[in-house]
Formats: C-alpha cells, sequence, structure tokens
C-alpha cells in the first residue's frame, strides 16, 4: 500500500476566516498517532488529557476489560474542519463501537485565535 505525503502550507492570517475547536476522544493508546496524523493535515492540538467520567460497562470495569480514553481538543480552520473531523473518523474507525468519536464546537469571537496558524 502507498503512502501519501501531505504537506501544508503556512497560512496567512487573511485566508483564515473563522476557527473551530474539534473534539476527539479516543484509546490512549491511539492518542499519540491521532495527535500526528491531525496536525499533519492542518490542526492544532490544543490540550490532551485522560478522559475522566467516560461511561463504562460495570462488567467491565469489574474485569479491567476496558481501554482507558483520552479527550483530544484541536483547533482548525472553519472551512476544513468538517473535513479534519471526517478523515480523522474514518482513519481511526470512529464508526465502530469503542473506537472513539468526534464532534465540532464552534468558536464564535475568540481573539487571537488565528495566531496559532501562523509561524
Amino acid at each position: 500500500m502507498k503512502k501519501h505525503k501531505i504537506s501544508v502550507r503556512k497560512l496567512k492570517l487573511s485566508e483564515i476566516n473563522e476557527i473551530s475547536i474539534a473534539v476527539f476522544i479516543c484509546q490512549t493508546k491511539k492518542e499519540p498517532e491521532l495527535k500526528r496524523y491531525v496536525t499533519d493535515i492542518g490542526g492544532v492540538v490544543l490540550s490532551s488529557m485522560r478522559g475522566k467520567g467516560l461511561s463504562r460497562g460495570a462488567m467491565a470495569v469489574a474485569w479491567g476489560a476496558y481501554d482507558e480514553f483520552n479527550v483530544v481538543l484541536v483547533m482548525c480552520q472553519e472551512e476544513i474542519a468538517r473535513n479534519i473531523v471526517q478523515d480523522v473518523s474514518i482513519k481511526f474507525q470512529f464508526n465502530k463501537p469503542g473506537n472513539g468519536k468526534g464532534f465540532l464546537l464552534d468558536t464564535e469571537g475568540y481573539m487571537g485565535a488565528k495566531a496559532a496558524f501562523i509561524e
């Protein structure tokens, strides 16, 4: 299987209209790969933390047969936000139970948020 290299060019402030926050809940063991992938396709990782209080079946907890989950917050351009969530969901198979979830939050009016895209 041939791998494609993803290249992302640096953006100008005038090219960024609005910012969205993508939230990904993924297995802890997949978190480093997810962060690398999201960064490669144009997102900026804001935070990554262990998910606490995520629902688990009582039997799974008793037997220790559950995976730990992390919550990853990613800032991205609104223009590509849906594509990022869709790409991550496909790559990490979020359609299968127990693999994770991804969704978007609107971020209306965050001053200076565009600066994270400029190096």
